[in-house]
């Protein structure tokens, strides 16, 4: 069992991740529409990217980047600080102890920066160039839970700093990671594989990686920081218009959304679909900023939660013991999950547009949500339990 995950973390990660997922639908469903607990306005964002999306990026690095730089498989001591991660982030969540989790979410992403750091340095060969945003997107989830978790313990003289945090670890983070391994992932997936091929003929030469990296990646980066930057001194319209051009860059030189996939698989026109949300949402916000905060979740729940779902399948059923990607081309689960998503990202969106049941609109989308979630569990769990 021990080497089974060692080579493949997310065994251990993705139920996990599952368990916040679970938690922070609950949350909203309770009180939502049963009038029980407290609101979870600030709670669910946490459980929600320092959880399920935490752990799902735990599983699927560390099973991911040994092999992209042909390296050593995960240690038994890096399982063993996931187990304590694990126990520390459940107990924390359970027991609403708000320090510990954030603790915890930090020794998180202090093992994956170092375990993904010690083996670029150790690589046989050069990861995608794209996951140059995978290495921006480490440095943003680091330092943005490095200042939360320190604005808890102590009173910072900076009062924006806990925002500061949030803007990096909520945004930057998610949608770094997006950009880095959704750059050579979802080409793949989509069937483009002239985008594939062309990437692999620059960063599998024996070359220094910063040299693999086209200089429009370099500039995309920049813009990204830029958006980051206005997004935390609150100018939306500046920081969306930032963000949509990177994507926009993205989705269509890399993801190829404007082409039809070569392969019909309902699993690449969800992804196709997520992808699209992604870039309306980022447009959508500049032209309605004061609805930014219900917009963004056409990005939370139709792009980072859909992507990570999708993204988890592909990693389960590419290392299950009979690896049968069938199940990519069916209607159920994938087109059925991802309907339900994007009903789900689009009732929360609308939310403020129907007052007398604005709560009640967020207990109807963290009820699909939750459906969603355990169809995929249904479909998934015995083949990630695959020891």
């Amino acid at each position: 069992m021990m080497s089974s995950v060692c080579k493949d973390p997310f065994r251990l990660c993705f139920p996990v991740a599952l368990f916040f997922a679970f938690y922070a639908c609950i949350l909203w469903i309770g009180f939502a529409l049963f009038d029980i607990g407290e609101y979870p306005g600030t709670r669910h964002a946490e459980l929600f990217i320092g959880g399920f999306i935490l752990f799902s990026i735990l599983g699927f690095l560390e099973t991911a980047i040994p092999r992209f730089t042909q390296t050593d498989f995960a240690k038994k001591r890096d399982i063993i600080m996931l187990v304590i991660l694990t126990f520390l982030a459940v107990l924390s969540t359970i027991f609403n102890q708000e320090k510990v989790f954030w603790v915890a979410n930090l020794l998180g992403h202090l093992q994956l920066f170092f375990f993904a750091f010690s083996r670029f340095r150790n690589r046989k060969s050069n990861p995608p160039y794209t996951f140059v945003f995978v290495g921006l997107g480490l440095v943003l989830g680091l330092i943005g839970s490095l200042i939360v978790t320190t604005s808890l313990f102590i009173n910072l003289s900076w009062e924006n700093a806990s925002k500061l945090g949030k803007v990096l670890y909520y945004d930057g983070l998610p949608m770094a990671l997006i950009f880095g391994v959704g750059g050579r992932l979802i080409p793949g997936i989509l069937g483009h594989t002239q985008i594939v091929n062309k990437q692999r003929q620059i960063y599998e030469r024996p070359i220094s990686f910063l040299d693999t990296i086209p200089l429009s990646l370099y500039l995309m980066g920049i813009l990204f920081i830029f958006g980051l930057s206005f997004d935390f001194f609150g100018k939306i319209v500046i920081a969306y218009i930032f963000k949509s051009i990177v994507i926009a860059f993205i989705g269509f030189k890399y993801w190829r959304v404007h082409e039809d996939p070569s392969e019909s698989k309902w699993h690449g026109h969800i992804i196709r679909a997520s992808c699209c949300f992604m870039m309306i949402a980022t447009w959508t916000v500049v032209v309605f900023p004061d609805y930014a905060l219900s917009i963004r979740h056409l990005i939370y729940i139709s792009g980072y939660s859909l992507m990570t779902f999708l993204v988890a399948g592909r990693v389960v059923l590419a290392h299950s013991k009979q690896a049968n990607m069938e199940l990519e081309k069916r209607v159920f689960p994938y087109g059925v999950i991802g309907f339900i998503f994007i009903l789900a990202a689009l009732t929360r969106a609308s939310a403020e547009l129907v007052e007398n049941s604005f709560i009640f609109h967020l207990g109807y989308a963290g009820l699909m949500f939750l459906i969603g979630l355990l169809i995929w569990t249904l479909v998934f769990a015995k083949k990630i339990l695959e020891f």
